[in-house]
């Protein structure tokens, strides 16, 4: 009929339009044999994708993430360029990297590796652009480096034919591959900073800029920032920065010089003087120059440039040349004080001059300037970092250069106490360096005597910061020389701020513990101190550190020794020696040989303790004390025969004005033997045992404790014991030396004889000559 179509065979399939309605029908579709349904599917999935986060997340929840990875090995190029298009897309979001786990990561990975390779320019910039979002997290990069994809990317952007968006996902790639060492150490292998000079040379300001974003990430490694060197790198980088034209680059290129700068020699080359030219024809100049912008971005750059510069002496000697310091400082504040500061950039220069400041002449320097009377407002900023930055500053000044104490003192020391007293976690970076400027203050006698104490503050910083090593090292720095004082000891008392410095001495960071064991030989200047940093058990403390060194720590020994010479009683139980300046004047106890490794007990705990079937604890109360309450003695046991002893020799040596001290030696060593049961043969002291007489004291005491002046039978230990108590009470120079096998013995230095061990047990009164006193800790000198 005229109008009518003819009807097709009744074998064709007639091709329909048909409206999909339904993102999961678009995923079914994308299996579909036929290429252009599954094209069609796979571009409207990614036009879905690209438009929010919430539809690549949806996309993953159907499923699709499986799919799109078995696509990659399609038959058909259409089909694999349109799956890595549409993981290029939804692999932009955090959630669905995290979806892809080691399943599809040990699939994906040679897929993407392989389309690097061989895949057509569309399938390579998506491929790569894929690699680029999933190096964002750590557990993709260390599968890519594992599967050697880190090659490939690098040649894309060695082939001159890569796209520029090719090119600059593969630097986005490389740039999150660098915050990894072993990305970094691929990278280095593949010598990838050979590429960067081309690159850079690029007509694409965008693939230029994510250049220089990598040398920036590279050149964290010594060995890249070698490379990047050997391969001119540098060179092109200057380039960027003296090229006015490149103004939208400088900061990038700003903070890829910045990392390059920590290499020596770099400093060197951007500070040379062209032929013909002065200095302010060189790169540096122009760095320094970038100061006088108004984009804060480029003078923060800038002044990260300079900052990395300075590390080493020789390139601070150039900043120096090229008045680094006076430019710096003029960033601290705003030229106009109505303006508000920029704490970015104020941060920035502080942090840079903390580095010049190392050097004692830069110091000098800065502090000429009107840097300090800056700093207090720096201090008061809400802004956390620029606050950190200034206390930094505070901190290097007040060490590195002395006389520019008085002007920190004069303006900002009442801040940083301030600063010191806010206790909170994330101001411990603040506190730091807070405690490092008390410190350098309280070196200074001018200060210590009128300086508001802020003891309070650097104790409560040895308790919060208990793995902030910096923070105790300076904090007990600050007390040591505060403490020099008396008031501020006193202070320390009151503040019970003993238990945080004993507990440092045990720090496992040994500058803190060498810091404690120097705060605490100069608190033992002070008997009542050093009574109490015993009561908080700073012996044991001390002892542990020392047995744990494979060398011997002169500050460790000199604590202790300073400890246990307030502590005769533990001296000689620990070290088994008491020397002739160690003076027996008050109370004493001999609790018996001790291990360096035993804890020795708080004497109150002694006196309290039950009677039992142990050795007795011999007491020396020179001053027949019944208690005692610096060591928290609350009753004693009196020894009036000990007084008595002592001053029936005193009556008899004053009557004896001629009487040579070696004669004097003779009668007490007599008097003893004869008090203690007279002098025993030596073939009969296997027999002599006074274990009975002591068993008796003890039951008439109802104490362990035994006055030593109440033994009426005693064999070395006891004996030898008693002559050091009379020495030391009548004026004479005797040591006590613990033997072994249970015995003791007494050394004096004579005209006739020299150094002499006196017997006071087989023949009382005999001299027997001894090379040293440490001899008879392991020999017997009466044989």
């Amino acid at each position: 009929a005229m109008g009518k179509t003819a009807p097709p065979p009744d074998d064709e399939f007639t091709p329909m339009s048909l409206s999909v309605q339904d993102v999961g029908t678009l995923v079914l579709a994308m299996r579909s044999s036929e290429i252009a349904v599954a094209g069609n599917a796979m571009d409207n999935l990614d036009v879905y994708a690209n438009k929010s986060e919430k539809n690549k997340q949806h996309l993953v929840e159907l499923g699709t993430l499986p799919v799109f990875v078995e696509l990659l090995s399609h038959e058909e190029n259409a089909i694999c360029d349109r799956a890595v298009m549409c993981l290029s897309t939804v692999t932009q979001s955090y959630s669905v990297r995290l979806e892809c786990r080691k399943e599809i990561n040990e699939q994906l990975l040679p897929l993407l590796k392989q389309m690097l390779e061989s895949g057509t320019s569309i399938a390579q910039e998506n491929a790569v652009e894929t690699i680029a979002n999933l190096c964002n997290e750590f557990s993709v990069r260390r599968f890519v480096i594992e599967n050697d994809v880190v090659p490939p990317i690098v040649s894309l952007l060695s082939t001159s034919n890569s796209s520029p968006n090719t090119a600059k996902f593969a630097l986005t790639a490389v740039i999150n591959l660098c915050a990894d060492y072993k990305g970094r150490d691929q990278l280095l292998s593949t010598d990838a900073s050979s590429i960067l000079p081309s690159i850079l040379a690029s007509e694409y300001r965008e693939v230029q800029e994510k250049a220089l974003v990598f040398i920036s990430r590279a050149a964290t490694s010594e060995q890249f920032r070698k490379q990047l060197k050997d391969n001119d790198v540098v060179e092109k980088v200057v380039e960027f920065i003296d090229n006015d034209d490149m103004s939208s680059s400088h900061v990038v290129a700003l903070s890829a010089l910045s990392s390059l700068l920590f290499e020596p020699e770099v400093l060197a080359r951007v500070a040379e003087i062209p032929s013909g030219g002065t200095l302010e024809d060189t790169s540096l100049h122009k760095v320094i120059g970038f100061l006088a912008k108004t984009d804060p971005d480029v003078k923060v750059e800038a002044l990260k440039c300079l900052q990395s510069s300075s590390f080493l002496a020789e390139n601070r000697s150039i900043l120096r040349e090229f008045k680094a310091e006076q430019a710096i400082s003029a960033q601290l504040l705003p030229e106009d004080p109505k303006q508000p500061i920029n704490t970015k950039v104020s941060a920035a220069a502080c942090d840079a001059l903390s580095s010049l400041c190392v050097s004692k002449t830069s110091a000098e320097v800065v502090g000429a300037l009107s840097v300090v009377s800056s700093l207090p407002k720096l201090l008061s900023t809400d802004d956390i970092q620029c606050t950190l930055s200034a206390t930094r500053l505070l901190a290097v000044l007040s060490l590195s250069s002395p006389a520019t104490s008085q002007k920190i003192f004069d303006t900002s020391y009442t801040r940083v106490c301030d600063l010191l007293g806010n206790h909170s976690r994330a101001n411990i970076p603040v506190l730091e360096h807070a405690a490092a400027v008390v410190f350098a203050i309280s070196k200074q006698d001018k200060f210590r005597a009128s300086m508001a104490s802020p003891l309070s503050s650097l104790v409560l910083c040895l308790s919060v910061a208990k793995n902030t090593m910096k923070l105790q090292e300076h904090s007990l720095n600050a007390i040591t020389f505060l403490c020099d004082l008396q008031k501020y000891r006193d202070e320390l008392s009151s503040l019970d701020g003993f238990a945080p410095i004993v507990a440092c001495v045990s720090s496992p960071t040994h500058s803190v513990s060498l810091a404690a064991a120097r705060c605490v030989a100069k608190l033992c200047d002070s008997p009542s101190c050093a009574v109490r940093l015993y009561d908080e058990g700073v012996v044991n403390e001390l002892q542990k550190v020392s047995l744990s060194l494979t060398h011997s720590s002169l500050a460790i020994t000199t604590a202790l020794n300073a400890v246990l010479n307030h502590h005769l009683s533990a001296k000689y139980s620990l070290q088994h020696f008491l020397s002739q300046d160690d003076t027996i004047t008050d109370l004493f106890f001999d609790i018996g040989r001790m291990r360096p490794t035993d804890p020795f007990p708080l004497l109150n705990s002694v006196v309290s303790s039950p009677v039992d079937a142990k050795r007795p604890v011999f007491l020396v109360n020179m001053n027949n004390k019944t208690s005692d309450e610096t060591l928290s003695l609350e009753t004693l046991s009196p020894d009036e025969q000990l007084a008595e002893a002592v001053q029936t020799l005193r009556k008899r040596f004053k009557g004896e004005n001629e009487c040579k001290d070696e004669t004097k030696y003779k009668i007490l060593a007599k008097f003893v033997a004869a008090r203690m049961g007279g002098a025993i043969a030596k073939e009969h002291l296997k027999h002599f045992s006074p274990e009975v007489h002591f068993a008796e004291l003890k039951q008439s005491l109802s104490s362990n404790i035994i006055p030593i002046g109440m033994v009426s039978k005693g064999s070395f230990v006891h004996r030898s014991l008693l002559f050091k108590v009379l020495c030391d009470g009548l004026g004479l120079s005797c040591a006590l030396v613990r033997g072994e096998y249970d015995r003791a013995y007494n050394v004096v230095t004579t005209p006739s004889q020299g150094l002499c061990a006196v017997d006071v047990v087989h023949s009382p009164g005999l001299f027997v000559p001894i090379p040293s006193i440490h001899t008879l800790t392991s020999i017997h000198p009466f044989n």
